[in-house]
């Protein structure tokens, strides 16, 4: 009997919300599964919620249990110098304090106020657009980039040129390769932040950048350090804002009584935000 050949990721989806109906048949067979990458690794994909969790919580599948056969050909940013998924424990902590100013109080209050001003200014912009206007280009894409940009210190108008690297990032993840497009698209927006961070010793601010020099000054992190936990927060918090704001709009949609309830009562919107996320 010939061997069967292995299951291949990534599978698409033909639906926004729902899995992929070659994930759902696979997780009816079984909730663990040898799998093949892009790459031609090999690997085992879990799909069972109870499985899941069990993996999630054994100390056996965290970075430091990990061999290094673990980190796969394709592998464009896990293991990259910075980038906090790679850590645990006190590394993990240690650089988490190194961005946990950018996050006081005080900061965070005055970058809530230009949360809503970037927001107004892009609904504003979207309202004036013919219908049925075009949600991602105008607000959905540009919001985080623009916030990003406020958090980091840099010009509004670089938003668009760095979120369309952290864009190339996650979209061609699964390819492989030196030459990647995932790959090539994390080492300009490495180089990008490095340039971004020489012109803040000229013109430092209370800003990411700056927090993250003064890290690599005292000793706290090293260059590459620093430069890594701004091009992971980069990619990491625009990727899942841009999905946040559209996942969370099309169930409105496909929920319309939902939708219609909260149009009703916009006292219920914190709640509706919290079930969202």
């Amino acid at each position: 009997m010939s061997e069967q050949p292995l299951p291949m990721l990534p599978m698409w989806r033909v639906d926004h919300i729902e899995p992929s109906p070659e994930m759902l048949a696979l997780r009816a067979k079984g909730p663990i599964h040898r799998v093949r990458f892009p790459s031609g690794d090999e690997g085992w994909w879990v799909t069972g919620y109870d499985e899941a969790k069990a993996v999630l919580s054994d100390a056996a599948f965290r970075p430091s249990g990990m061999p290094p056969a673990a980190v796969t050909s394709a592998t464009v940013i896990l293991g990259s110098p910075g980038w906090l998924g790679s850590h645990e424990g006190s590394e993990h902590a240690r650089l988490r304090r190194i961005v946990a100013p950018a996050f006081s109080s005080g900061r965070v209050k005055l970058l809530a106020q230009q949360v809503e001003a970037i927001a107004a200014e892009l609904f504003e912009t979207l309202a004036a657009q013919p219908q049925p206007a075009d949600l991602r280009r105008h607000l959905s894409f540009p919001l985080p980039a623009m916030v990003i940009s406020a958090l980091m210190g840099v010009l509004y108008e670089d938003h668009a040129f760095f979120a369309g690297l952290s864009d190339k990032v996650m979209t061609h993840q699964y390819e492989s390769g030196p030459r990647s497009a995932a790959r090539l698209a994390w080492e300009e927006l490495r180089a990008y932040i490095r340039g971004k961070m020489r012109d803040k010793r000229q013109d430092p601010g209370d800003n990411l950048l700056t927090d993250l020099l003064a890290a690599v000054d005292q000793g706290k992190a090293t260059e590459e350090e620093a430069i890594g936990l701004a091009a992971g927060m980069l990619v990491a918090g625009h990727e899942t804002t841009v999905a946040q704001i559209e996942f969370g709009l099309l169930a409105m949609f496909r929920h319309p009584q939902q939708r219609e309830r909260l149009v009703g009562d916009p006292s219920l919107v914190d709640k509706a935000v919290e079930e969202i996320l």
